[in-house]
């Protein structure tokens, strides 16, 4: 499901540690509280609770396999018709990744089934922008759980003097989200650290001065 603009991590949730971002361990799982939204008659909106399970490897193919099964039913060629079917496959991603708050004991602890009985009564269920927010939000859960790259330093000064030299961040396009995150990251460090050393030397100096 294509999304306008698609918000870094570091950008959605800066100012925020780890343990501040609320998750439950679930399955063997982190799973992150969020709601989806529906409208009601008189015009407001009815917000459900809902888990999202950031998704694996093998469960986004599960996803496609799903997307193109479902794509058949309806007679859709993907090719004819790109945007639709990537569309149907981000639905069936946020239905094997969208679980039931309320657990369910099973014999190896608690389950959260999905949330919804199918990706088809996903999409049936909900508006289109309640399901393109959502799974925006999965898709940033899932980039906050990937390991994050260390960047050389002269790759971050590098970056950090296009930037200046541009006066605007567009050179940070040259990386994946993850490495942005880190480049930004790595900036501040260099940063603080530089203003620590320009205030030790200016208390230093005025203690020279003073004797």
């Amino acid at each position: 499901m294509a999304t306008d603009g698609e918000q870094s991590v570091f950008e959605r949730y800066i100012g925020k540690e780890w343990g501040d971002v609320e998750s439950i361990e679930a399955m063997g799982r982190m799973l992150f509280p969020a709601s989806i939204k529906k409208r009601r008659a008189d015009g407001s909106f009815e917000e459900k609770p809902v888990l999202l399970m950031p998704l694996r490897e093998h469960e986004n193919r599960r996803a496609r396999i799903m997307a193109r099964h479902w794509a058949e039913k309806e007679s859709l060629d993907p090719k004819l018709d790109p945007t639709v079917f990537e569309n149907m496959d981000a639905i069936c991603q946020l239905w094997l990744a969208s679980r039931n708050p309320k657990p369910m004991r099973g014999p190896d602890g608690d389950v959260h089934e999905p949330f919804a009985g199918s990706a088809e009564e996903l999409e049936k269920s909900y508006d289109k922008a309640s399901l393109f927010e959502l799974y925006d939000r999965l898709k940033n859960y899932e980039r906050l759980l990937e390991p994050q790259k260390e960047l050389e330093e002269g790759e971050v000064l590098a970056a950090a003097k296009a930037i200046s030299d541009r006066r605007d961040i567009s050179p940070l396009a040259v990386f994946d989200q993850v490495s942005q995150t880190s480049c930004i990251v790595s900036m501040a460090e260099l940063l603080t650290s530089y203003a620590e050393q320009r205030s030790s030397s200016g208390s230093s100096g005025s203690s020279t001065a003073g004797a």
